[in-house]
């Protein structure tokens, strides 16, 4: 799925509007999992198909593939360098200059994805 990205100043300074964003977000993905018909409608609109076939494999997909916990995982960063280097700059250093997953982690301790996915989490 989408990286959710903001710089380190922003999030030093927005951290509580970062947080709602992602709680929102994980709200997001727990109405699309409980709601098949709704979010259906959803991907027809933006995909412009109207198939149900198509919108039933696209859910089911979708469904399945889609983190219930949405952490950045450090093992893209290499897989990002192969397709646009960086002179001079290695995996290591720019995955602890870039990835912050605090807030993330911060979710499951409170059981907040947990309480949204109920059975549904894993």
């Amino acid at each position: 799925m989408s990286v959710i990205a903001v710089t380190q100043n922003y999030l030093q300074t927005n951290r509580s509007t970062v947080e709602r964003v992602l709680r929102a977000y994980a709200e997001g993905v727990t109405a699309m999992v409980h709601n098949k018909e709704t979010a259906s409608r959803i991907f027809a609109k933006y995909l412009r198909r109207h198939e149900p076939a198509l919108l039933d494999e696209t859910y089911t997909f979708v469904r399945n593939y889609t983190e219930r916990i949405p952490r950045v995982d450090p093992r893209v960063v290499p897989l990002l360098l192969e397709f646009d280097p960086i002179k001079g700059v290695g995996a290591d250093a720019l995955t602890a200059r870039m990835i912050d997953n605090s807030i993330v982690d911060q979710l499951p301790r409170e059981k907040f994805i947990q309480r949204q996915f109920g059975e549904e989490f894993r």
